[in-house]
């Protein structure tokens, strides 16, 4: 019985090395590969150059004028103008605005509409004359520059934004996108007048 269990392995050997030295031998060849990631924003960098969209992503839209008091999408802000005044009074007696200036006060509530925790920065709003003059914001003791930081899920935040400006000038238009927004597909602007 022993010698038969014997031959039989044997002959099972035997088999499989002939049936291997007559087969074509398999030759691997390493190819170069690409994680999806860097496949993906290859791919976005291209269609960036070619001016096509990628699938999934965010078409760049037209963007839309607002008035205080619109609750206004910026993703991941809802942002509203609450209002706007002029003042030549910094609440603090060595700031002054420049001869012929005043200070332009807009009071802004942005809440995050995300599940995560983002940051918001006064800076990311832009005020624009209707000449197209860019005007930075002014840091005085009225308008602190950072009452703005980080909001978890559904909070908001408030606080005042403030532009020294010409007295002369009445029309302004205010520019809000998040710095998470690469493509300013979420660009929002509102119409002012004073």
């Amino acid at each position: 019985m022993r010698r038969c269990l014997f031959c039989i392995a044997l002959l099972l050997m035997l088999t499989g090395c002939a049936s291997a030295a007559n087969s074509t031998p398999i030759t691997v060849t390493p190819q170069p590969t690409q994680s999806t990631a860097q496949a993906n924003l290859q791919g976005t960098a291209q269609a960036l150059v070619n001016g096509t969209p990628q699938e999934g992503a965010s078409t760049p839209t037209q963007t839309s004028e607002y008035k205080p008091g619109e609750s206004v999408q910026s993703w991941p802000w809802s942002i509203i103008v609450n209002g706007l005044r002029e003042t030549s009074n910094s609440g603090n007696e060595f700031e002054t605005p420049k001869q012929g200036d005043t200070y332009l006060l807009i009071t802004v509530t942005a809440k995050n509409a995300d599940t995560n925790t983002h940051r918001i920065d006064s800076f990311e709003f832009v005020l624009r004359d209707i000449s197209g003059n860019t005007y930075q914001q002014t840091c005085i003791a009225i308008a602190d520059c950072t009452s703005f930081g980080s909001v978890v899920s559904s909070q908001q935040v408030k606080g005042d934004v403030a532009y020294e400006v010409p007295t002369s000038l009445h029309s302004f238009t205010l520019q809000f996108d998040s710095p998470s927004d690469y493509t300013n597909s979420e660009l929002v602007q509102w119409t002012l007048n004073v």
